[in-house]
């Protein structure tokens, strides 16, 4: 038995869809598109009230205790240790892991 006549025009039809760009630009001028790509991001330091901001902002999202250690200094301190030791430097990073261990009355293995 034959086909019926509507599926070629299905076919035709899922051609044109999988054809078309999966996301629609307002503007498809290319010269409009260089435009705004060839802009850089800077990247600055936040503000104070942006950091009060998301601290803020953290509230509704975590527990208060979880709240309270995310913000806590020590923590804090423990994330610039982290990332002195993602930078690389082994001599900050092992200074760094000693008193770490020694804050938190752990065996130091150095």
């Amino acid at each position: 038995m034959r086909g019926s006549r509507t599926e070629p025009i299905t076919y035709v039809h899922d051609l044109t869809v999988q054809s078309q760009a999966l996301f629609n630009i307002k503007d498809s001028n290319k010269e409009e598109r260089e435009r705004i790509v060839v802009r850089r991001f800077k990247f600055e330091e936040p503000r104070l009230e942006q950091i009060q901001d998301l601290e803020n902002d953290f509230m509704r999202y975590f527990r208060e205790d979880l709240h309270r250690r995310l913000l806590s200094p020590d923590f804090k301190k423990k994330a610039r240790e982290m990332d002195k030791r993602r930078e690389g430097k082994p001599g900050e990073a092992r200074a760094a892991l000693r008193r770490s261990v020694r804050d938190n009355g752990c065996v130091s293995i150095f």
